[in-house]
C-alpha cells in the first residue's frame, strides 16, 4: 500500500480528483487487509517534502504504522516534487544509519526500493519480470503498465497504457519485446548476489552490519 508518510505529506503527493483525504483512505485499506490476514507492506516515494520533514521523523512515523515499509526515488509530472540523486542518496544513507541501530531483524525484500535504485543506476536495465514471482505485468492506478511494480519510478520501463490499447495488445507490443530482448539480470537475483547468500532474513548483528555497510558502499559509489 502506498503511504508516503503522515497526512501532511501523503495528501500532497497522493491527490485524488475528489480532493478526499487519501491518507485516511490508504490507512483504511491497510486495516482491512490486516484484519483479513493479508501480509502487507507499505511503499513511499521520497520527495522534497520528505527532505524537509527529515529522515528521523519519516522513519519514526513509518515505524509507528507497525508494517514493513519500502521506499524509493520517483519521477513526478509535477517536477517541484522531485529531488536530486544526491538528495535521495543522502536521505537514504541517514535512514540506513537509523535503521541499522534500531532493527534486530531485517528482511532483505524490505530493501527493494534501495536495491532497484542501485541496480538501475549501475545497469540502466531490468529483467522483464520479478524472478521470484514470475509476474506477468503490473498496472498502476493511472492505467500505465509495467512488468513489475518495482519499475514504476523508471518511465523507460513502462510498456503500455490501458486506455490506449487492450491489455493483450500491450503485452505483445514492440516496446515489450525490445524490453525482454535487452534485459540482463533480474533484481531478485541481484538481491542474492549483492548479499552473497540466499538468506533473506538477517538477524545477527554481524550480518546486519555487513548488509547495511554493503548498501552504504553501493550508494556512495553511485
Amino acid at each position: 500500500i502506498s503511504i508516503d508518510g503522515p497526512p501532511s505529506i501523503h495528501n500532497l503527493t497522493r491527490k485524488s480528483i475528489s480532493f478526499k483525504d487519501t491518507y485516511k483512505l490508504a490507512i483504511n485499506g491497510l486495516n482491512i487487509l490486516k484484519n483479513n490476514g493479508f501480509k502487507t507492506y507499505l511503499n513511499s516515494v521520497i520527495t522534497k517534502y520528505h527532505i524537509e520533514f527529515g529522515a528521523q521523523s519519516y522513519y519514526q512515523f513509518m515505524k509507528s504504522l507497525k508494517t514493513p515499509f519500502l521506499f524509493g526515488k520517483g519521477s513526478f509530472v509535477d517536477s517541484t516534487l522531485n529531488i536530486s540523486e544526491t538528495q535521495f542518496v543522502d536521505f537514504v544513507l541517514e535512514l540506513i544509519e537509523i535503521w541499522e541501530n534500531d532493527t534486530e531483524e531485517i528482511d532483505v525484500t524490505w530493501l527493494d526500493g534501495i536495491l532497484s535504485y542501485i541496480y538501475y543506476s549501475q545497469n540502466k536495465i531490468f529483467d522483464e519480470h520479478c524472478g521470484s514471482k514470475n509476474m506477468l505485468a503490473f498496472a498502476g492506478n493511472e492505467g500505465l503498465i509495467w512488468a513489475c511494480p518495482r519499475f514504476i519510478p523508471y518511465k523507460d520501463f513502462c510498456f503500455g497504457v490501458f486506455n490506449e490499447e487492450t491489455f493483450e495488445a500491450n503485452l505483445n507490443s514492440g516496446h515489450r519485446k525490445v524490453f525482454e530482448k535487452n534485459f540482463k539480470k533480474n533484481i531478485c537475483t541481484y538481491e542474492l548476489e549483492l548479499f552473497q547468500d540466499k538468506q533473506m532474513i538477517v538477524n545477527s548483528s554481524n550480518e546486519r552490519k555487513r548488509l547495511f555497510d554493503t548498501l552504504k558502499k553501493k550508494l556512495e559509489i553511485n
